[in-house]
């Protein structure tokens, strides 16, 4: 079924709404998109959109010549979320530009704007020493597990793409990407060897997911998972057991700091016994890179690279302390200057 709606908002702006089949609702404009509203960020509170729902930034309260619009804003929502009743999450396309639309609680939801050009190291301003790090061929054979952490907003899906990105582009190779939704048009070729492929775990779930995609990677090529978001014990668990048998796993998890991010992968992934997971946590992982973002929005990084003795520390049946082992791993990258 598709279902077009037209409406004027202002003068020389229209909008017209299709539903468009299970990837969710392309929404778009004629004339101009939210940013000619000065809007980035929507809360939309689809019970009364215009008098609960938020403009970003700067915490704005719904202006009149925004009224049509988030109105019908929150139909297409309350449209989709009444289609699949178990998501929480979907992506509307607004003119070009692609939302993430998330529910915060019952009846009011986030749309956050997500860029459609694919980030790279380059326009991350991600430093020489990091790059290094990030794309050595090394994984290439041995595999292993590169997760980025950090708070929401704080840009671990865009480093996590610019990696893969510039390792398809250098090395070559196959990635399969499992994001719920997929945040950036990364399916197609990147450079003459690298091809991308993704799949949109929105509807059937992470794990679903996970286990159609171990199906599906081409034998007898240097091959990614690209795992969205680690969220839950059984996904976490298995991430680890695909990377120690030589997969490259690259990964997102929410956690405030490094030694909190594997703590709490540590934790997920011993639902059937800690001692495994200690085992398949200090075998499998490699390199841990938590960022943040400044008060003007620039990006701070600090990373853990796990050597032998960092894997003796998290397999230990001791808690995990890993204050020395970052303390080495950002020295070395402050002394290190050579060229990616």
């Amino acid at each position: 079924m598709v279902l077009t709606v037209s409406v004027t908002i202002s003068p020389n702006k229209r909008i017209h709404i299709q539903h468009k089949s299970p990837s969710g609702l392309l929404l778009s404009t004629e004339k101009e998109d939210d940013m000619a509203l000065g809007v980035s960020d929507w809360h939309i509170d689809v019970n009364d959109p215009v008098n609960q729902s938020v403009a970003f930034p700067g915490q704005k309260r719904i202006a009149p010549e925004q009224v049509e619009y988030v109105k019908l804003f929150a139909e297409s929502i309350t449209l989709e979320q009444a289609r699949v009743p178990h998501r929480d999450s979907f992506v509307v396309i607004n003119q070009g530009t692609r939302y993430r639309i998330q529910q915060i609680v019952n009846g009011k939801y986030a749309a956050r704007r997500i860029s459609e050009v694919i980030p790279t190291f380059e326009s991350l301003k991600i430093p020489m020493s990091f790059r290094k790090l990030l794309s050595s061929a090394e994984f290439n054979s041995s595999g292993g597990l590169i997760l980025f952490c950090g708070q929401t907003g704080s840009g671990k899906t865009s480093s996590a793409v610019a990696t893969i990105e510039d390792r398809l582009v250098r090395h070559g190779g196959f990635c399969l990407s499992v994001e719920d939704p997929p945040e950036y048009p990364i399916r197609g070729f990147h450079g003459e060897k690298g091809y991308c492929e993704q799949m949109d775990a929105t509807d059937i779930g992470y794990e679903e997911a996970l286990a159609r995609s171990l199906r599906c990677f081409p034998s007898k090529t240097n091959s990614i998972l690209f795992f969205g978001e680690i969220r839950n014990k059984a996904s976490a668990a298995e991430l680890l057991r695909i990377a120690i048998d030589g997969q490259l796993v690259v990964a997102t998890i929410h956690a405030k700091d490094i030694a909190t991010c594997v703590q709490r992968l540590l934790t997920m992934a011993g639902s059937d016994g800690e001692g495994e997971a200690r085992y398949l946590l200090a075998a499998s992982l490699k390199i841990v890179i938590h960022q943040s973002l400044d008060e003007h929005s620039n990006l701070r990084l600090q990373a853990l690279e796990v050597d032998n003795t960092t894997a003796a520390i998290i397999n230990s049946p001791h808690s995990i302390n890993l204050v020395d082992p970052i303390r080495r791993t950002m020295d070395k990258l402050k002394s290190s200057n050579g060229i990616v």
